[in-house]
């Protein structure tokens, strides 16, 4: 077992990285097995994900790199790109040579408290007959420790040094210096590193020893994010939204529950699906914000010569609390939800969004040409007016206007029923499960599908499995995202285009047991208490 991080007394050791007439102070060296290739492959992971080591960063943005691989192009390292000075800071180190550079755009997770810091990235190699070094150097584009943001540490440059042993199996060590800001009031090097620092670095090293090892064990990353919108849209997005809509929402919340969760789970798939109909319907009518418009002029997806329909507008089914429906019709978004349950945060929107949060429950068409649906006044396929507090709760039959985009967002009950009832209309669906309910409404375990070792998944993702399963047999091509969200459920299925073969909705009904009891369990939601 590799050594726990060892402490290097300042003057105590050679230093191992001179940069001309100046020294970088080592502060943390910790014993390694992991070569040469697995530490620089956890160097540039690490480089385009600090967030990994910071959860004040949402990510970086590659502005710059040699070899063309990531981000903008190869190019003149002069050229600014996007009006942000990408060009390198240059090092030398002596008995190393650059293989790389990288200048980097660190995001903050919120841009209201932290600015965005530039960096460059060098990786430089050194190899003799006994040993090979491997560097990794940052270096802010900063003149002083005041520029520094709060979430990056005060000093001019970190360096990460690899040393492998050729001679020995598996010898090797791994390192952290710092670069400090030279005393403005002697003009001399630092030379004392204080403990908020120390402290840094050792979460610094222990993080890149962590995960070298587990790549050297054979660790893969399990869990993908961002495969239907790029994270840097997303991330810009919600972002946004915060900004607009965090503190009004946790003011105005009527619920018993902490406000935070709900608040920042529903911005984060508002943001999902506005990058998500960016990229689906052309610019809705409706929107009036200029910051909006340009950014419409500047992105592609809005090219008029790309054919792209209308935003058809939005329907929430169990919509809960109704923040969602709120943020989307407050962007200007066309839309409305509805749910079993009245909530008290309804009351707290504004009449507009009131108008558009509706109290009923849903009885699909499909389950027969029920009598009392007329007897409600409710028009097959149309939206519904909203009911006087005196009449009894409203029944919609699930048929929508042709196109309209289904959200299921833990809907619980209807979550199996969302794809369905999107075949009735052609509608294209986000669904985010999160309880299992067969047809009929009664909890269950949704059948279990093993993997390729025999083992049995979890009641989750049986449930993930048999959702897709329904949406793939009732003509849909299923897309999976993994959310940006704080919640453990945070798979969505999404739905957007249609498949040659289905199966007729009336045999999958009849697979899955017929939804018999659905109506009786439907209409006890309405005295059910659920926050959601």
């Amino acid at each position: 077992m590799s050594s726990p991080p060892a402490l290097v007394a300042v003057g105590l050791l050679e230093p191992a990285i001179v940069q001309g007439d100046e020294t970088w102070q080592p502060v943390f060296e910790r014993q390694c097995d992991f070569q040469p290739t697995i530490f620089s492959g956890v160097m540039m992971n690490l480089i385009k994900n600090p967030n990994i080591n910071s959860n004040h960063l949402f990510r970086a943005d590659i502005l710059y790199d040699s070899l063309g691989e990531l981000g903008a192009p190869a190019c003149d390292a002069a050229t600014p790109v996007n009006a942000i000075d990408a060009r390198p800071r240059e090092t030398r180190i002596s008995g190393f040579s650059c293989k790389r550079t990288l200048v980097r755009l660190l995001i903050p997770r919120n841009p209201q408290l932290d600015r965005a810091l530039v960096q460059t990235c060098h990786i430089l190699q050194s190899s003799t007959q006994s040993e090979e070094k491997t560097l990794v150097v940052y270096l802010p584009h900063v003149d002083g420790a005041e520029e520094i943001p709060f979430y990056h540490p005060a000093v001019y440059g970190i360096a990460f040094l690899h040393i492998w042993n050729l001679a020995e199996a598996e010898a090797g060590k791994i390192s952290i210096h710092y670069k400090l800001f030279r005393d403005s009031t002697t003009d001399s090097a630092q030379d004392r590193i204080d403990p908020s620092l120390e402290r840094i670095a050792f979460h610094l090293i222990s993080t890149v020893h962590k995960h070298g090892k587990g790549v050297k064990a054979g660790y893969t990353k399990r869990v993908c994010h961002d495969r239907v919108i790029p994270q840097q849209r997303l991330q810009d997005t919600y972002s946004r939204l915060k900004i607009s809509h965090a503190k009004r929402l946790i003011q105005n919340w009527a619920e018993q529950t902490d406000p935070t969760k709900h608040v920042f789970e529903d911005l984060g798939i508002a943001a999902f699906l506005i990058e998500l109909w960016r990229d689906m319907y052309t610019w809705r009518a409706e929107c009036s914000s200029e910051c909006e418009r340009k950014e419409e002029s500047r992105n592609s997806v809005w090219n008029a010569a790309v054919l792209k329909p209308r935003f058809p507008g939005f329907v929430d089914i169990g919509c809960g609390n109704g923040i969602l429906v709120e943020i989307l019709k407050r962007e200007g978004y066309s839309g409305w939800g509805f749910d079993a349950r009245r909530r008290k945060t309804w009351d707290t929107f504004t009449e507009d969004v009131q108008a558009g949060l509706k109290q009923m429950v849903l009885v699909p068409k499909i389950l027969g040409d029920q009598p009392f649906l007329r007897e409600e006044g409710i028009p097959h396929g149309q939206l519904m007016e909203p009911l006087p507090p005196q009449e009894r709760v409203g029944i919609h039959d699930g048929t929508f206007p042709h196109g309209t985009f289904i959200i299921s967002n833990h809907a619980d009950e209807l979550t199996g029923w969302t794809p369905l009832i999107a075949s009735l209309s052609e509608s294209p669906f986000l669904i985010i499960p999160c309880c299992s309910h067969d047809l009929s409404g009664a909890r269950f375990r949704a059948p279990a599908k093993s993997d390729d070792r025999g083992k049995q998944p979890s009641a989750y993702a049986s449930l993930i499995y048999w959702v897709e399963r329904l949406a793939r047999d009732a003509g849909w091509e299923v897309e999976r995202e993994v959310l940006r969200i704080p919640s453990t459920r945070n798979i969505a299925l999404i739905g957007r285009r249609r498949q040659n073969i289905s199966i007729p909705l009336s045999d999958i009904l009849q697979r899955e047991g017929g939804g018999g009891g659905w109506v009786d369990r439907a209409l006890a939601l309405t005295r059910k208490k659920n926050d959601h």
